[in-house]
């Protein structure tokens, strides 16, 4: 009976505790976010303020309510930051309503590669800012989609995405010039 309270103890301290401290560890660093649109930013506001939303194309998180307005082929500025440094490169595309890619528009909008070298530390983040130039289309639900590459393995990249939501070349409906409203009894 003994032989068997002591083989309980032996798998708990070799195998549990380990898998606990590992599951502790991978939680945390999942916790931890690595590139967002910048947080506060008035040209190009993320839709929340997660940074490590690994999932395509914006981490499942819903658009939001308010839309930044542009024209046609409008160049606009941008504001991002990198939490957590990694080798590798931005990409900011262009994706259409419900998230998904615009025919025709498979490039990103402009590649960023990512020179700030030096380790994050002590909460200042690695600030970007960029003129990215949108397409001469018309879209009314469209997003904005940052798109961090990390490149350590260059055979098998990682990815982490941010968006904001925009609207291309929308305008409010234009309201009847000249018309008389008149009651009708």
């Amino acid at each position: 009976m003994q032989n068997v309270t002591l083989l309980k103890g032996s798998i708990m301290r070799n195998f549990c505790l380990p898998l606990f401290l590992m599951s502790s560890l991978l939680s945390t660093n999942s916790a931890f976010a690595h590139t967002r649109w910048k947080l506060g930013s008035t040209l190009s506001p993320p839709r929340n303020n997660s940074t490590g939303l690994k999932t395509a194309p914006c981490g499942g998180v819903a658009r939001s309510a308010s839309l930044k307005n542009y024209s046609p082929g409008q160049s606009i500025p941008v504001e991002f930051e990198e939490t957590i440094n990694h080798p590798g490169r931005f990409e900011i595309r262009i994706l259409g309503p419900q998230d998904q890619p615009i025919s025709g528009f498979t490039e990103p909008l402009l590649t960023i590669q990512d020179t700030q070298n030096t380790q994050v530390s002590n909460g200042i983040n690695h600030q970007y800012t960029a003129q990215v130039p949108l397409p001469n289309i018309t879209c009314i639900d469209c997003t904005l989609q940052l798109i961090q590459v990390m490149t350590e393995n260059p055979a098998a990249p990682s990815f982490y995405y941010s968006c904001s939501d925009i609207s291309v070349g929308a305008t409010a409906p234009e309201k009847p010039v000249g018309l008389k409203l008149e009651k009708r009894n």
